[in-house]
């Protein structure tokens, strides 16, 4: 870092050697001539394998929110099935109490009962 000022110098010569980043030997306490690598070694720029590492993260991420959106797919698929029985069920309640309405057993002891309520009301 104390040399980053002379590094133009030198530039030509260090990207002959390989793809480096300015980021990459910018480090204090460590000389251009260490960090060169030898010749024909591959070399990958310290940006490539944060980039490497942020697409490691973000495809364990991806995965881990996808089964989670599976899984509350099957909730919510599981949750209409629920919806869908209580609303039948609510159907067969309903059709019975018009039925119990609809009979004379019903109607007539609604009738004989009228007077009590009317009173019950008024009380």
């Amino acid at each position: 870092d104390r040399c980053l000022s002379q590094m133009p110098r030198h530039l030509d010569a260090i990207r002959s050697r390989g793809e480096f980043d300015l980021v990459d030997l910018a480090t204090e306490g460590f000389a251009v001539e260490l960090a060169l690598p030898e010749e024909g070694m591959e070399v990958r720029p310290a940006s490539a394998l944060r980039l490497d590492e942020e697409r490691r993260q973000h495809g364990e991420t991806l995965g881990r929110l996808e089964s989670e959106l599976a899984a509350e797919r099957v909730q919510a698929m599981e949750f209409r099935r629920e919806a869908a029985e209580l609303a039948g069920e609510k159907r067969e309640l309903e059709a019975l109490l018009r039925r119990v309405e609809a009979s004379w057993s019903h109607r007539i002891g609604r009738a004989l009962t009228a007077p009590g309520r009317w009173l019950r009301g008024r009380g």
